[in-house]
């Protein structure tokens, strides 16, 4: 298993194990609502309004709708000022 494989497994294993909603966009512009329930090296299990199997491979994006930081939840983002 090389790193990124790491990252991503990791990422996706915080967000199953604390239950965070998520949006999932496919490559597609298609955007998935739900929360991840199970993965596997090609696959996420989202559980929304139906529950579905993602091929990994059609994944442009996922974005919890809250900070997954645990390390300050917090934390505030500074914006640029122009």
């Amino acid at each position: 298993m090389n790193k990124q494989e790491n990252t991503q497994n990791k990422y996706i294993d915080d967000l199953i194990e604390q239950k965070k909603p998520i949006s999932i966009f496919l490559i597609s512009g298609i955007r998935l609502n739900g929360c991840i329930i199970g993965q596997d090296r090609y696959t996420i299990h989202l559980d929304g309004k139906i529950s579905q199997l993602i091929e990994k491979s059609s994944i442009s994006t996922i974005m919890p709708e809250q900070n997954t930081n645990n390390k300050n939840p917090n934390k505030k983002r500074h914006q640029a000022r122009s």
